[in-house]
């Protein structure tokens, strides 16, 4: 019902109405339910492993029944536009959250409060993979199996699950909902069902592979499936507190860095490579060369200080290659306290900002806006080196470029305007830098540890105040959806508010002042 809360504020401020505000409420309805089949996953395993938390996923289940049989009563399948789908997509991530939270807040294992369970949650479902939770090998296998489905629901996405589902239920306007990837459908020439069918059935096949091949490794079934769920979606939740370290085994790390690096390509290149059969990416080539690079300049720089005494150079490439490919896929995965490594610590902070490649399960500012931006800034400084007019490029790949290069400097520019609000804020309720700056960092671009004692590999964000907890939440989800649908749906309610107070104090002219 979130979605009427908000279009009754939006109608208040602006003196509109969502026309079809009872399609948003059955599609709400649709993903309850959906979740709600979910939940039964992790209840049945837990009864059938022996553990002690089914109780709370029966709970869950039907509360998130409940709500989406309420919501399908009360709503009415039918068309939706574009001014609608952004409401819907934020409600979806809201309501979502509130509903996979309550196993972890009912469960007597967990002992956590609704906040930390929340955020819990919402670090699954974003696949940031940072934790309130400890002592994780006690806890119940259903909690640690719908820790590690968080992550891989998220890495999907909520929104692509729902499309595969919607079309058979008449639910039109699934192109604006699905915006993301319409440059994918327009390519293959696909439908939108059947491009985020194609996309759903990779992401499988690579889960399959990655358990099969952490099985081989050594791993349980059990461990083999939820690592798998994590490195796939690049989320980074683990069955243990020392992460894939409790392992110790280099197959493990090297099969870990196989897959979340071909989680980081884009799903359009996998589609490329099944109907075309050509597997080509700029955009995931540069990336995998600035991985290789610096991850050369890690494994140098950790030799030559002798951190690690008694390992050869192998065996210190491997580790740094596995802590910075974990960051900058946004993955998160540890197998060491890498916090005091200042090379590596800083490296890795700064490819967490930078983040992956679009079109995949990463977040962060992205491979190709970087790419643009750097062109666009090798461009501007040769022409004032050359003192020659700003003309307009005559390459077509160029135009391209500079067409994008406005929205990629806009992102940019949102981008650092939140991380430095959030980090003032958080700064408010913590007094130490590195865990002020890390921890909005990796939340931000949802990888999950930080720097430091206390959001640092061998740390949890437990002891975190209950404010800087919910502002992280908040980050957390932000920065899963890129900025742009919280910024639209807030601009238009702030639009609206501002419009109509205007409009009775000053008359209409003056809303040009705010367009």
């Amino acid at each position: 019902m979130v979605v009427v809360l908000v279009a009754v504020v939006h109608n208040k401020a602006c003196g509109t109405f969502l026309t079809h505000w009872r399609s948003l409420v059955f599609i709400q309805g649709v993903f309850s339910l959906l979740f709600a089949l979910f939940l039964s996953i992790p209840m049945v395993v837990d009864v059938c492993m022996g553990g002690g938390d089914w109780e709370s996923f029966a709970t869950a289940f039907s509360v998130s029944a409940a709500v989406g049989a309420v919501c399908l009563h009360g709503g009415k399948s039918g068309p939706i536009g574009r001014h609608e789908t952004i409401y819907l997509i934020c409600a979806v991530w809201i309501v979502l959250p509130m509903l996979a939270a309550i196993p972890f807040f009912v469960s007597d294992t967990t002992g956590l409060t609704y906040v930390d369970a929340l955020f819990e949650t919402v670090s699954g479902l974003t696949t940031t993979g940072a934790t309130v939770l400890s002592n994780l090998h006690a806890k119940s296998p259903g909690i640690l199996l719908w820790r590690v489905m968080l992550n891989f629901i998220g890495g999907l996405g909520v929104i692509a699950i729902g499309v595969l589902l919607l079309p058979c239920l008449k639910v039109v306007g699934l192109k604006d909902i699905y915006g993301v990837e319409s440059p994918t459908v327009r390519q293959f020439k696909l439908s939108i069902f059947r491009a985020v069918l194609y996309i759903t059935c990779l992401y499988v096949v690579l889960l399959v592979l990655c358990a099969a091949a952490y099985k081989i490794a050594g791993m349980s079934v059990f461990d083999a499936i939820c690592h798998a769920m994590s490195t796939v979606s690049t989320g980074g939740f683990a069955n243990y507190d020392d992460s894939l370290g409790h392992f110790d085994s280099v197959a493990i790390e090297i099969i870990a860095i196989v897959f979340m690096l071909l989680s980081s390509c884009p799903f359009v290149v996998y589609l490329r490579l099944v109907l075309e059969g050509r597997f080509q990416s700029k955009q995931f080539a540069v990336f995998v060369c600035v991985l290789a690079a610096f991850s050369l300049l890690g494994a140098i720089n950790l030799y030559n200080r002798g951190v690690l005494p008694g390992e050869e150079f192998p065996a210190v490439l491997l580790r740094a290659t596995f802590i910075l490919v974990s960051l900058a896929t946004s993955t998160g995965f540890a197998n060491c306290d890498y916090s005091t490594w200042s090379f590596l610590a800083v490296t890795g902070t700064i490819l967490t900002l930078c983040g992956g490649c679009s079109g995949s399960t990463n977040s962060g500012l992205k491979m190709h806006r970087i790419v643009i931006l750097v062109r666009g800034g090798y461009r501007y400084v040769k022409n004032l080196l050359m003192q020659a007019p700003f003309a307009t490029p005559h390459k077509q790949s160029v135009r391209e470029e500079e067409a994008l290069l406005p929205e990629a400097g806009a992102f940019f520019f949102l981008y650092v305007f939140v991380f430095c609000i959030a980090c003032i804020i958080v700064a408010w309720g913590e007094s130490d830098l590195a865990t002020i700056v890390t921890s909005v960092s990796s939340t931000f671009a949802n990888t999950g540890p930080g720097i430091g004692e206390v959001v640092g590999p061998n740390g949890t964000y437990a002891s975190l105040s209950v404010t800087v907890k919910c502002v992280l939440t908040v980050l957390m989800l932000v920065g899963r959806l890129e900025l742009v649908p919280v910024f639209v749906l807030l601009l238009s309610l702030l639009q609206g508010s501002v419009g109509r107070l205007l409009r009775v104090r000053n008359g209409a002219k003056m809303l040009d002042m705010f367009r």
